[in-house]
């Protein structure tokens, strides 16, 4: 029973605080959504060094291979494992349409939902709608900070994880190949 009450008293509190200080509660939740675009672009940046990395070491390699005599498997993986992982890292950067999902609720945030008002005031009069009650903002916010984070920030990380992943397996497998090469 007294959990019940403490319980009763946090959410008391909370729904208190949210109604009495809107603007702080407003600025919070944007602050979440600049978090993870800040996020994402980070991913962008480390998928860009992956890239960068990976199409160097694909070039010297390809040179390499066209200007020798002798064929070199160390060579061959590091070109191969180099290519796929500059690919992959490119998806990160810009994935393909079809590896976000479409047809997800978008929130009144969203540029494609704000481009397809047929003008400025109509999307205006909806905006005015969703600000006369404190749970409609909420759950705009609310839905903007999920699509973020599961259609735009989540995908981009998975795709530079695995770019990541193949440029370090390339380098490990090109390691050992030179060994092996040396030692025969």
């Amino acid at each position: 029973m007294l959990d019940k009450e403490i319980d009763d008293l946090k959410d008391e509190i909370i729904k208190s605080y949210v109604d009495d200080d809107l603007q702080a509660t407003i600025v919070f939740l944007g602050w979440l959504a600049d978090k993870i675009v800040n996020s994402t672009r980070n991913v962008d940046a480390q998928a860009n060094i992956v890239m960068g990395l990976s199409t160097g070491i694909f070039v010297l390699a390809v040179n390499e291979i066209s200007s020798s005599d002798r064929f070199y498997f160390t060579l061959m993986f590091a070109a191969a494992f180099s290519a796929v992982s500059a690919v992959i890292a490119l998806l990160a950067i810009r994935p393909l349409s079809v590896m976000l999902k479409n047809g997800h609720e978008e929130s009144m945030f969203f540029t494609r939902k704000i481009s397809s008002f047929p003008s400025a005031k109509k999307y205006s009069e909806e905006l005015i709608k969703i600000l006369k009650t404190d749970d409609e903002i909420f759950y705009q916010y609310g839905m903007e900070i999920y699509n973020l984070s599961k259609y735009y920030y989540r995908p981009k990380r998975n795709l530079y994880a695995i770019a990541r992943n193949i440029f370090l397996l390339g380098a490990v497998v090109s390691i050992i190949s030179i060994f092996i090469e040396l030692h025969l």
